[in-house]
């Protein structure tokens, strides 16, 4: 059985409500890492040394003294262990991201974000839900989720992997 990870903490509240029933991930070497019907291990924050989170603001706690320990950082006392659940891989759906400059305006930071879909442009409307699905707030979020990661001046290829809580 395999494991995926999240740390990105814009979707963590669609993880903790497993709401969250897709994730975008780059495809390297021309292949998407996982396949229809894998089984895997979701976890938040694995590689943190921490095994408990603050279940509010996914702080991690340093320390468990007490049952009613609170968060250092919010105050609150709900906590989660860093292993989320399984999840079953449903279906995988192939996307190019890709920034370019905005030749409609004069300056010289203002892009605009593509992406393909079997060679077809999505529209805004549609790229507004992948987004929301995939746990942002919106197209804005995570378009700068995904350039700060992955630097889409050129075209990337990312696989969409949809998924079910079991």
């Amino acid at each position: 059985m395999g494991c995926i990870n999240f740390s990105e903490k814009k979707i963590f509240k669609s993880l903790i409500e497993k709401t969250k029933l897709q994730t975008i991930r780059v495809v390297k070497d021309n292949e998407p890492r996982f396949n229809v019907g894998n089984i895997l291990k979701a976890y938040w924050n694995q590689r943190s040394a921490e095994s408990i989170f603050c279940k509010k603001c996914s702080t991690p706690l340093r320390k468990i003294i007490l049952s009613n320990t609170k968060c250092d950082f919010c105050g609150s006392s709900d906590f989660i262990n860093k292993f989320l659940g399984e999840i079953e891989i449903t279906s995988v759906r192939i996307i190019f991201i890709k920034k370019t400059l905005n030749k409609t305006r004069n300056t010289s930071d203002d892009f605009k974000y593509s992406i393909k879909m079997n060679r077809n442009p999505m529209s805004f409307a549609e790229i507004e839900r992948l987004a929301i699905a995939d746990g942002f707030e919106s197209s804005y979020d995570f378009f700068s989720f995904f350039d700060n990661h992955y630097d889409l001046r050129e075209s990337k290829m990312f696989a969409i992997y949809n998924f079910k809580w079991l």
